[in-house]
């Protein structure tokens, strides 16, 4: 144990060998993971990780690759760490001879398999097209940056809703799939494709593996927009959001001369109140919708935040973590609790590099 620096002792009293890559076979799509949250208990972690990492006098000299990975050039590859925000994801990866090992401080999802990054999903949505005779390489653009400035942002928030009062009777339209389903209506060789992964989801009986699948669908779309990926697919995912917000606008639009009242939007669906609709679009395929949500009360806090109760039943949908989180878990929430949060606030985490050291996580 004597001969084994800081961060080495750490990893091996916590972790087993399978928990790291050896460095000679460095693939950061392969070198295992650990996820710590985004939780007071998680920032004290990631940041006790950090300072052992500089009591083994690594610094941060690690650099990765346009395409997102560890450069691996042997005039590059030295012994350190390596950091990097993504999104909201803070990465440290480490490189002490002869193993690697990487940590993520980041929001787990409740279901497992849906935690899965975009670069994995993207991966996996490769290996799909490949098996269709499609190679995406063919299908990427060099001005991808100036191609992501077009891209809009999401629709949510209110329509004719007001915050802080609850309304009855509500019922919310969901798109299917909503992005991977837009892709799939510009038409072959990718109506196929994503059929193929969306049939798969559907008939999987693991539960894990159906969320993976689901996660690819869901996470590719961010993926081929991101500096990660070089902006080379944001041409795919300036169409999956245009035509999205153009069915959510049509649906507004088609409620509202019904005699319905929309609601609000919600990414890829729309609560609305009235009688439940039925008309062109609905049905079970990728892209095509149907109501997920019928006779709830809803109550909208903020754009961010809002909460329902549909066959006794209580859920919570806010954006970011409360200090109420700590206080009881949210599948236990009551509506007593949530109009409570405002006494709770946010919590909020950001990264402070450091000069001389590798810098700390605080709360903000």
């Amino acid at each position: 144990m004597n001969d084994l620096t800081p961060i080495q002792a750490y990893i091996k009293e916590n972790f087993s060998e399978n928990s790291c890559s050896l460095v000679r076979d460095l693939n950061l799509m392969l070198v295992p993971c650990v996820k710590i949250p985004t939780t007071e208990a998680g920032m004290k972690e990631f940041n006790h990780i950090l300072e052992l990492a500089e009591e083994s006098g690594l610094e941060n000299v690690i650099e990765f690759s346009r395409s997102g990975g560890v450069t691996v050039r042997r005039d590059k590859m030295r012994r350190g760490v390596g950091l990097r925000l993504l999104s909201s994801v803070l990465e440290l990866v480490i490189v002490d001879f002869p193993r690697c090992i990487r940590f993520q401080f980041r929001s787990e999802s409740p279901k497992k398999g849906l935690d899965i990054s975009g670069r994995k999903a993207f991966s996996e949505f490769k290996k799909v097209c490949r098996r269709f005779g499609v190679d995406l390489e063919d299908y990427a653009i060099e001005d991808g940056e100036e191609v992501k400035k077009q891209i809009p942002a999401p629709l949510i928030g209110p329509i004719k809703a007001k915050f802080g009062i609850l309304y009855e009777g509500c019922h919310h339209i969901d798109f299917h799939s909503a992005y991977m389903g837009a892709l799939a209506e510009t038409g072959e060789p990718f109506r196929m494709i994503v059929d193929y992964i969306y049939n798969k989801r559907k008939k999987e009986e693991d539960e894990e593996k159906k969320n993976q699948r689901k996660a690819v669908l869901t996470n590719t779309f961010g993926y081929m927009q991101s500096k990660t990926a070089g902006y080379r697919w944001a041409h795919f995912s300036l169409e999956m959001i245009k035509r999205t917000r153009e069915k959510l606008f049509d649906l507004e639009e088609r409620l509202e001369k019904s005699g319905r009242i929309p609601l609000f939007f919600n990414t890829d669906g729309i609560w609305y109140a009235g009688e439940i609709y039925h008309g062109e679009g609905e049905g079970q395929k990728a892209g095509e919708w149907e109501n997920n949500h019928q006779n709830a009360k809803i109550y909208f806090k903020s754009a961010g935040c809002y909460a329902y109760e549909e066959n006794g039943v209580f859920k919570p949908v806010c954006k970011g973590r409360y200090k109420f989180d700590n206080v009881k878990p949210r599948d236990q929430w009551t509506w007593e609790d949530f109009f409570k949060l405002d006494e709770y606030n946010t919590i909020e985490f950001a990264f402070v590099p450091g000069k001389e050291k590798l810098g700390r996580i605080v709360q903000a």
